[in-house]
């Protein structure tokens, strides 16, 4: 499995003669509409738009897009003027050089905080200890796992203890799955979907700050919950929270996190839950 890498939200600045935005150019919404698939058109429609630069301004030509990249993410290398004509209604990266720039996608992370499973079997309750941490609202996993099987001595097992009591599985969605624990301690909504959710749908959840919980399968039975909580589209990549010891936090790509083979095995996503 990809090491993790632990990036920090970018975000972008606007002033009002200047946008001021870092990391890569990307393209963005005009006039409240996010830029669908085509051409460039932030100016009104239009296939060009005009940066305005100390003494010269330069026209950039039409660029098509990669389907799908329609949620606004902005990013640029320099603090660059912007046309008055377009100051109000336009907030676009663009590199300053001598050519227009390529267009790269955007980036994410929500930063769901990491937890350790403290059983062999507590990737469910390590999983919604930290959705509710991310949402503020204090748990355990001893606790959790009390409340799921009505019992009063999760608490008092040793940590990692292979036949404890206490040390049971789980599933994503019911009344005391993952969906019914978000809800009942933490009044969470979810969606639950019975497949792997497609990329767009992912970022979709991850720009709304909604972590999404996944069971990845394995083939001899059984799996492993982990939480998705960023994306990077230049790489067509995934971040999530792996609450098995010794894996932290990771990264990897789209079509490896629906079906791949890492630290932990050969894996199939077979089930996603939004949390909202």
């Amino acid at each position: 499995m990809p090491a993790g890498r632990n990036r920090r939200n970018r975000s972008f600045g606007a002033r009002r003669n200047a946008i001021s935005v870092h990391h890569w150019p990307v393209l963005c919404a005009a006039r409240g509409r996010p830029l669908q698939a085509g051409n460039l058109g932030c100016n009104g429609g239009a296939p060009f738009f005009t940066a305005s630069f100390p003494g010269r301004a330069r026209r950039c030509p039409s660029t098509p897009l990669a389907a799908g990249l329609a949620r606004p993410e902005i990013h640029a290398l320099k603090e660059f003027a912007v046309d008055t004509e377009l100051r109000a209604r336009l907030l676009c990266g663009l590199v300053v050089a001598t050519a227009c720039a390529p267009v790269f996608a955007g980036e994410r992370q929500i930063n769901v905080p990491h937890v350790t499973q403290a059983h062999s079997e507590w990737c469910w309750a390590a999983d919604s200890k930290a959705v509710l941490a991310y949402r503020g609202v204090p748990s355990s996993q001893c606790a959790i796992e009390n409340w799921v099987d009505s019992i009063g001595y999760a608490c008092q097992s040793a940590p990692f203890d292979w036949n404890a009591p206490a040390n049971s599985p789980n599933t994503i969605a019911g009344t005391t799955g993952i969906s019914g624990i978000l809800w009942s301690l933490g009044r969470r909504d979810s969606r639950y979907v019975s497949a792997p959710l497609s990329y767009p749908a992912v970022g979709a959840a991850i720009d709304r700050g909604n972590p999404v919980v996944i069971l990845w399968t394995w083939p001899g039975g059984g799996g492993h919950f982990v939480v998705i909580d960023g994306y990077d589209d230049g790489q067509h990549a995934l971040y999530f929270m792996n609450p098995w010891p010794g894996e932290g936090p990771g990264y990897g790509d789209y079509d490896w996190m629906r079906y791949g083979t890492g630290n932990m095995g050969t894996h199939w996503w077979a089930e996603s839950l939004v949390v909202y």
